[in-house]
């Protein structure tokens, strides 16, 4: 039975994750409609011309006051649309989410992207967090140790709880620029080219990166790193990177679009994150054939990494020793590790393509449910 479903986010930037669902959704029949609470982006420009119907509905007043009033724009567009299943993201649209659903009919369900990131950051002692999973009546975990962290630290109830794997159209990513790729190592040639992209925040810990080819150069390795992302530390990174005196073997390039020409051009991703649920940086390299070195225990990486099969785990307390040591090995004979980004890719297909995830959505887009 087809369904009006809604994705109600506060997404300015690409989403391939949720845009694979919603363009699913879509070719099944279903009516799709997409909110961001904020500013028009590149998101919405991609949604319109797949032909998902997009709003923005960006409310400027003080804290609690859009709240309520947030909460009065998705009520009344649900009634207006004849919205039947919600699907919201990140916490400030899953608050307006969990509220709105006592006054609608729509079933509400609660897409969580972290396992403790709010923990750690205290977050979870916040009324807003609280409420959210205590009052959502389903809510979409990306991984098992998420599932386990809601149950055993947050005391969920695990009926409420469900997992499902992102869903990826790697269809959506547009194809790799060699030109592009070229230019990149012309740019930044060296023996060894590690990348390192994320929100350059406290606990995604880019510095490590910038440790890490510290401890490779003193080695006597001719290294090079990237470093793609933006946020609170860049300044901190920039000031540190001049304080090692590194400024000719690491780069802090900023956000970048093409996030995947520059993983190719790289020979290894490096990630230190401690805060991931399912991290998609990994996916995007495994998606290139690049192998990885991601922190063991960290997100759902347990799952679908094994060790020197398909990419590095390391220990998430001090991970740059196990880094160096296999990087040692690796930037000496580059070939001889080559499978582990092709076996990465062929897992990360697998467990990740949107085929193998549509049908777990099936009965959430359903009456019967």
């Amino acid at each position: 039975m087809k369904m009006n479903i809604l994705f109600y986010t506060p997404f300015v930037e690409r989403s391939r994750d949720t845009e694979t669902l919603m363009l699913a959704f879509k070719e099944q029949g279903h009516k799709v409609y997409f909110i961001t609470q904020e500013k028009e982006g590149v998101i919405v420009s991609f949604l319109r011309e797949k032909g998902i119907a997009t709003f923005i509905l960006l409310t400027k007043a003080p804290k609690y006051f859009k709240i309520v009033i947030d909460v009065v724009k998705l009520i009344r567009f649900c009634y207006k649309y004849n919205i039947e299943v919600v699907y919201s993201h990140l916490e400030p649209a899953n608050l307006v989410a969990v509220i709105a659903q006592y006054f609608i009919k729509a079933k509400v369900v609660v897409g969580r992207h972290h396992i403790d990131e709010i923990h750690l950051l205290n977050g979870h002692l916040s009324f807003s967090y609280r409420f959210i999973y205590s009052q959502a009546r389903q809510t979409i975990v990306v991984s098992e140790r998420a599932k386990d962290f809601m149950v055993k630290q947050e005391g969920i109830d695990p009926r409420k709880i469900v997992k499902i794997n992102l869903a990826y159209d790697f269809n959506l990513y547009d194809p790799i620029n060699n030109e592009e790729v070229d230019k990149i190592r012309d740019s930044y040639k060296a023996d060894l080219l590690i990348i390192t992209a994320c929100r350059l925040l406290k606990d995604k810990r880019p510095e490590l990166a910038v440790e890490l080819i510290e401890e490779l150069v003193k080695k006597g390795f001719n290294v090079k790193l990237i470093i793609l992302g933006r946020g609170e530390l860049y300044e901190g990174l920039e000031q540190l990177i001049k304080d090692k005196k590194l400024g000719n073997y690491c780069f802090l390039l900023g956000y970048r679009r093409n996030m995947l020409d520059f993983i190719s051009a790289a020979d290894v991703l490096f990630h230190p994150s401690i805060i991931d649920s399912s991290s998609v940086i990994i996916k995007e390299a495994g998606l290139v054939n690049k192998p990885v070195i991601a922190c063991r225990d960290v997100g759902d990486v347990n799952d679908y990494i094994k060790n020197y099969e398909n990419g590095v785990l390391v220990d998430k307390d001090d991970p740059i020793p196990e880094a160096v040591d296999f990087l040692t090995h690796f930037i000496l004979d580059k070939k001889q590790y080559s499978y582990m980004g092709k076996n990465l890719r062929q897992n990360i297909i697998t467990l990740f393509a949107v085929e193998n995830i549509l049908p777990l959505y099936d009965s959430i887009n359903s009456k019967n449910e």
